[in-house]
């Protein structure tokens, strides 16, 4: 089953949303690595190195973006410490893989899609919520205070809280 792109995981940031397709992309072509199951070590380490790097590139641009928007700092925190808990968890489950065991590899795309989905829908797009209401004159901790009842339903998968 492959990670479809459609209009609901548009937030409005054309940069953002072109970063977010091309992540979605290397999640299905991961996908399909895991479907194919030849799977070798080499190939396991060149497929996830180059999404965990463009994930790392993704978050500073998307944290780079909502310093500079202006976002209540301690919302800018939170966005930042949900970025390093996924790509620690990441991480750890790709350091767990096993190409004897390839119900891993499938564990972690799951993982990647079910997690992707999730940020973009709920804490992205009310990041971009925040971002919008701040060009239109509210400041930033009632921007954030506006859809925070909204981020705390999409952090519930994450040990963090606001």
């Amino acid at each position: 089953m492959a990670f479809i792109w459609d209009e609901s995981f548009v937030t409005g940031y054309v940069d953002i949303d072109d970063q977010h397709y091309h992540l979605i992309n290397l999640i299905n072509a991961f996908g399909d690595f895991v479907k194919s199951g030849e799977h070798s070590e080499a190939v396991i380490k060149i497929v996830f190195d180059e999404l965990y790097e463009y994930t790392s590139y993704h978050f500073k641009e998307e944290e780079t973006v909502m310093e500079l928007q202006g976002i209540a700092p301690y919302f800018l925190e939170l966005h930042i410490n949900i970025h390093k808990e996924f790509l620690s968890k990441v991480k750890q489950m790709h350091e767990n893989v096993s190409i004897d065991e390839p119900a891993t590899l499938q564990n972690l795309y799951d993982f990647l899609v079910h997690w992707l989905t999730n940020h973009i829908l709920g804490i992205d797009k009310n990041t971009t919520a925040q971002i919008n209401a701040i060009k239109n004159g509210c400041d930033a901790e009632d921007a954030f205070l506006v859809v925070r009842k909204e981020i705390n339903k999409h952090l519930k998968h994450s040990q963090l809280s606001i």
